[in-house]
């Protein structure tokens, strides 16, 4: 193989800058070797994401896509057993209801306000970015044709 070496001049902002960049650039030694048709030459191709399917984002697995889950002191029930009577539904002495629960035996938890769902706060609103691609949708891989060196040697 060849290398050639090819310098560019670049002046900037009217000649106030002057940088000079060295490209070395491979090309086929003989008329049989080619470029790789499949990676134009650069050696590798973009595959889609299995992961995320192209899309780049996907589903949040810890609330499955809904951006709540279930509270995790009353269980996804929104009601908690009262902590004054033990579940009893009865004050101490066992003459009345008891104050906190009025004899329900449970009370409203706190932690959701009753519903039973919190946000998932691991998401945005069940979406979250593709950890596999970066949220790209495409991975980087090496040319399978030409082993990622970017031409196609003829025997």
């Amino acid at each position: 193989m060849k290398k050639l070496l090819f310098s560019l001049l670049m002046i900037v902002a009217a000649g106030i800058a002057t940088w000079t960049i060295n490209c070395s650039l491979s090309i086929p030694s003989s008329n049989q070797d080619r470029y790789c048709d499949r990676c134009g030459g650069d050696g590798k191709i973009d595959v889609e994401c299995g992961s995320c399917r192209g899309y780049g984002e996907k589903y949040c697995q810890y609330c499955g896509g809904y951006g709540q889950r279930n509270c995790g002191f009353c269980f996804g029930s929104g009601e908690l057993r009262c902590n004054r009577c033990q579940g009893t539904g009865l004050n101490r002495d066992r003459t009345d209801y008891c104050n906190t629960c009025g004899g329900y035996k449970v009370v409203r938890c706190q932690n959701c306000s009753g519903s039973g769902k919190v946000d998932c706060g691991s998401c945005n609103r069940g979406i979250v970015r593709c950890s596999s691609c970066n949220g790209k949708g495409y991975l980087k891989w090496s040319c399978p044709d030409c082993r990622g060196t970017g031409i196609i040697r003829s025997r």
